[in-house]
């Protein structure tokens, strides 16, 4: 029997992962198999994750309106308006710590926000 592994997308960290299990039946045949999988953020599934953080929907709202102005201005190569926009997000989720959110929450948004 192999280790089940379950956990939100965001606990594994952004980037590519794999995972591997190998199994011994009772006549001693071993198998093993790997899978691999790539974390990805975007301002949609951003968003989705302050909805679930978050305990108020004003705040939740006011974090999503951000981000899609952030991914739109990466668009157009506006590095700089992306940033301010980000910075902006990243204060208001410091602001809201310890109210509408947790600091592990608010750690893993500041966190992803990074790659939007």
């Amino acid at each position: 029997m192999c280790t089940i592994i379950t956990g939100p997308a965001y606990t594994f960290g952004l980037g590519s992962h794999a995972l591997t299990a190998t199994a011994t039946d009772n006549a001693g045949n071993q198998g093993s198999a790997t899978t691999t999988f790539n974390v990805k953020v975007s301002s949609v599934s951003l968003c989705n994750l302050v909805t679930q953080f978050s305990t108020s929907s004003d705040v939740a709202a006011g974090l999503c309106d951000k981000l899609p102005a952030a991914s739109q201005a990466a668009a157009r190569g506006q590095s700089k308006t992306k940033s301010n926009i980000l910075r902006a997000f990243d204060k208001q989720v410091s602001v809201q710590t310890g109210k509408a959110l947790t600091s592990e929450q608010a750690a893993v948004l500041n966190n992803l926000a990074t790659a939007v």
